[in-house]
């Protein structure tokens, strides 16, 4: 792929490397979000979602502000890990 410039591969580098970043942050949490689910598994974040209200997914919802968390062996299990 050719850059226009040194500005656009730069950005685009950055954005790669913030991927990865949070790629291994989050293999090494034992409690996930939906975004880390997603990252870890390469589905979207409302196909996350859709598991988690379809039942296939368990989670915990923190009653105060509405994060659904996910711990790491369920998020397993699903992914049939």
């Amino acid at each position: 792929m050719a850059y226009k410039s040194v500005k656009e591969y730069l950005k685009k580098e950055s954005k790669e490397k913030k991927y990865l970043f949070a790629m291994e942050k989050a293999k090494n949490k034992p409690i996930l979000n939906v975004t880390d689910c997603s990252i870890l598994s390469g589905m979207s974040m409302s196909t996350i979602r859709r598991a988690i209200d379809s039942g296939d997914l368990k989670f915990h919802q923190i009653k105060n502000r509405g994060r659904l968390l996910i711990k790491r062996e369920w998020f397993d299990e699903w992914i049939g890990l």
